[in-house]
């Protein structure tokens, strides 16, 4: 989640930066793709990052939850069986 808002903070900045110096010097393509990099890789690694967290989570809640119905499955078929 950090990485996702400093990505949008710096985004914008480098926005009002080429805003603010678009009169006072030509930005070529290639400086405009380099200064945007940073900032769109910082959002997308903390977008990876937080699906990624999700998915463990999610993986986690499966495998408790079937582990919770075995060990019902088991203690069912225990009291019948005693």
């Amino acid at each position: 989640m950090i990485l996702i808002i400093m990505g949008t903070i710096l985004t914008i900045y480098k926005c009002v930066d080429f805003v603010k110096n678009k009169e006072k010097k030509e930005y070529s393509l290639i400086d405009k793709i380099d200064s945007f990099t940073i900032p769109i890789s910082f959002i997308l690694a903390g977008l990876f990052l937080f699906i990624f967290d999700i998915a463990i989570f999610i993986w986690l809640f499966i495998i408790v939850l079937v582990e919770k119905i075995i060990i019902f499955i088991i203690k069912k078929n225990w009291k019948n069986k005693g």
